[in-house]
């Protein structure tokens, strides 16, 4: 996120013209300078220098691409033409040049689209319907694999300084420090994981004024996704594009933060009362299901975080037992019964 990229969603919302208010379709315009052909152009280069780095760190950084995805999608939305799969891309773009204030804000752009625009907006249905349609949302999510934003999230900066780390991070973290077999623990940090100890130092670093920003954004970003959800169920029904693994990665990520933070003298600002409890004086740790649902992070970070795996629940006694000690630990394991996320978009 090395580029901030702002701008009010309302400017997307508005009507091209009177006598086309959605425009025109992006892809008829096939010059070389089309936004439509540079937006997919720099969205592919971008993706392409990501699964670079995930081999070579010191690879190039694909910011720039995706400021240009982001610019590219703000002029078709605005001047050319009100498209999905634009939007979808300028999700995508968002995500990773402002984390979860992007992706509430894209969701915000893709709700007022679908609520306002539907009847005219591109692409058009085709012999499959909507497919066209719903298809990029689909893809932000994912179905039998994981969406296209979903690592992107996992990614999204939890700590500051010269190396941020993030969801996926502090989950292999978790995973390494439960590994008995010193060889393998070792090859572990070796090939580039981390110490839990090096994560909490990082938290230790970190203004607790960064944590109540992360905090208000995952709600923000939570309820913008339920709202695109409710607005194309409005629109079609169970057709509606999934969205359950978009909502377990926030609500992971969200119970993570208040569980490392709490270190960090966190006191909870999110409006989740059933999930926090509040004192005058202090903040309390979360009890029952809301302090055991950080389980989820245990998972390997090749894979999506559910709220619905309690496989790690040995694991996660090891580690409230270094925390809160093994009575409490186990009282709330016990008392852990998740229930699974909505799959509705």
């Amino acid at each position: 996120m090395a580029i901030e990229f702002t701008f009010d969603p309302q400017t997307l919302l508005q009507a091209i013209s009177d006598e086309a208010p959605c425009g025109t379709d992006p892809r008829l315009d096939t010059s070389p300078s089309a936004p439509f052909l540079r937006m997919k152009d720099a969205r592919a280069t971008a993706r392409r220098k990501e699964r670079a780095i995930d081999v070579d760190p010191d690879g190039a950084s694909p910011a720039d691409d995706w400021n240009e995805v982001a610019q590219a999608g703000f002029e078709i939305l605005s001047q050319h033409g009100k498209d999905l799969e634009v939007t979808a891309w300028l999700i995508e773009a968002l995500v990773r040049l402002d984390g979860f204030a992007g992706l509430a804000t894209g969701m915000v752009v893709a709700q007022g689209l679908v609520r306002t625009w539907w009847d005219d907006i591109f692409p058009l249905p085709d012999e499959d319907g909507n497919e066209p349609r719903l298809g990029p949302f689909t893809a932000l999510n994912g179905v039998s694999n994981d969406g296209t934003l979903i690592q992107p999230m996992r990614k999204v900066p939890l700590t500051v300084g010269t190396e941020p780390f993030g969801l996926w991070q502090y989950e292999q973290a978790i995973e390494i420090s439960h590994i008995t077999d010193t060889a393998k623990h070792d090859a572990r940090l070796s090939s580039g994981g981390i110490k839990l100890e090096d994560f909490e130092a990082a938290v230790q670093a970190t203004p607790v004024g960064f944590y109540h920003k992360v905090l208000t954004e995952i709600d923000a970003a939570l309820k913008a996704v339920g709202d695109v959800s409710d607005a194309f169920a409005e629109r079609v029904g169970v057709d509606a594009p999934p969205a359950g693994a978009l909502r377990a990665v926030l609500n992971t990520t969200l119970d993570a933060v208040k569980v490392f933070a709490a270190g960090s003298r966190l006191r909870p600002i999110s409006a989740r009362p059933s999930r926090i409890r509040r004192s005058p004086t202090r903040w309390r740790k979360p009890s029952g299901a809301a302090a055991c649902r950080w389980t989820s992070c245990c998972r390997n970070s090749s894979s999506t975080a559910t709220p619905e795996n309690t496989s790690t629940s040995r694991r996660d006694f090891a580690y409230r037992h270094t925390t809160m000690g093994p009575c409490e630990a186990k009282a709330q394991i016990k008392s852990v019964t998740p229930s699974p996320p909505s799959n509705r978009f």
